[in-house]
């Protein structure tokens, strides 16, 4: 009787047992997963907080851009009206003034003119807005098809014709307007991004031009 006591007592603990540690595995899994679902709630808050911000900043972005854009519209009125220059919003939201190099240097030079002086300096506020807004500036020079070595021996090939006058713009920036070199991309394209044809007069004198873009790093 006395040993059929104890058989029980130690089968009755043991459920016991049992029980508690399968009530302690119950309750692990239950605070695991409202552990697990605090961290999911947690971490979607954080990423919505992260796109708001994102696209907060791309809204000011785009509002600051459409700003400069009319800003330039305005200051190079003349010029645009004379289509002498072009202002345009490419696809990918950059800003991209084209001037023709007939406003800009005299002929078979690669120096600004005083004229050319005067345009680009009507551009030195909306670089210098777009430069603190987190963008750079691209600045492109492009000729026509013709051999500027055989009228003029100080240029090698359009190449060095298209990067010098390019170059000419930023140091104008840089040195008159003290806009960090940092700030610019100078690149020269000679005659392999044409706009028209370099078969007339017409054509070619579309295709001298200096490109500005104020775009993003």
């Amino acid at each position: 009787m006395h040993i059929q006591t104890i058989k029980t007592t130690r089968i009755v603990s043991l459920l016991l047992l049992i029980l508690a540690i399968t009530g302690c595995q119950t309750n692990a899994k239950k605070t695991d997963a409202v552990m697990q679902e605090t961290h999911k709630r947690n971490l979607q808050a954080s990423l919505l907080k992260t796109e708001k911000i994102k696209l907060t900043a791309e809204n000011n972005r785009l509002l600051a851009q459409e700003a400069n854009l009319k800003e330039l519209n305005r200051t190079l009125k003349n010029e645009v009206q004379e289509k002498t220059v072009m202002v345009e919003q490419l696809k990918n939201q950059s800003i991209k003034v084209t001037m023709l190099n007939s406003i800009l240097f005299s002929s078979g030079q690669y120096k600004l003119n005083k004229q050319g002086a005067i345009a680009i300096e009507k551009l030195v506020n909306v670089m210098n807005k777009h430069i603190q807004q987190g963008g750079i500036v691209r600045i492109i020079g492009h000729t026509d098809n013709l051999n500027v070595s055989k009228h003029n021996n100080t240029f090698q090939d359009n190449w060095d014709l298209s990067s010098l006058r390019a170059a000419s713009v930023v140091r104008l920036l840089v040195w008159r307007h003290h806009i960090a070199p940092n700030s610019f991309r100078v690149e020269g394209h000679a005659d392999t991004e044409p706009k028209a044809s370099n078969a007339t007069k017409t054509g070619r004198a579309q295709n001298r031009r200096i490109e500005i873009l104020l775009t993003s790093k």
